[in-house]
């Protein structure tokens, strides 16, 4: 944690849960299109590892 960050962490609110989308499927395919743009960047020069 930065200190920017540190000096502000009791001004706001932090929610006790985060609900999700109630379509598992779009949950699925959002992660499927961050794993991709997420591998792309970091392995760019290089084959993306087998998970």
């Amino acid at each position: 944690m930065n200190e920017p960050y540190k000096a502000h962490w009791f001004r706001y609110d932090r929610p006790a849960e985060i609900p999700l989308p109630g379509d598992f499927s779009q949950i699925v395919e959002t992660l499927e299109i961050l794993d991709a743009e997420l591998a792309s960047m970091l392995w760019a020069d290089e084959k993306a590892p087998e998970v």
